[in-house]
């Protein structure tokens, strides 16, 4: 087993993380997306990565 899946799955959380913070810098008030809530994901697509 190769540490690229979770390097993969590790990208694609924090890529998503970081688009939810320019959607929370663009929608300018209007509704927030907590993405503090969302950094669990991060430990868990490394876990999920390991399982699956």
């Amino acid at each position: 087993m190769t540490a690229f899946p979770v390097l993969n799955n590790l990208s694609l959380v924090g890529s998503i993380l970081i688009l939810c913070i320019g959607v929370n810098l663009l929608a300018d008030g209007k509704f927030r997306i907590k993405v503090a809530n969302l950094l669990p994901a991060v430990i868990f697509a490394v876990i999920a990565s390991f399982i699956f």
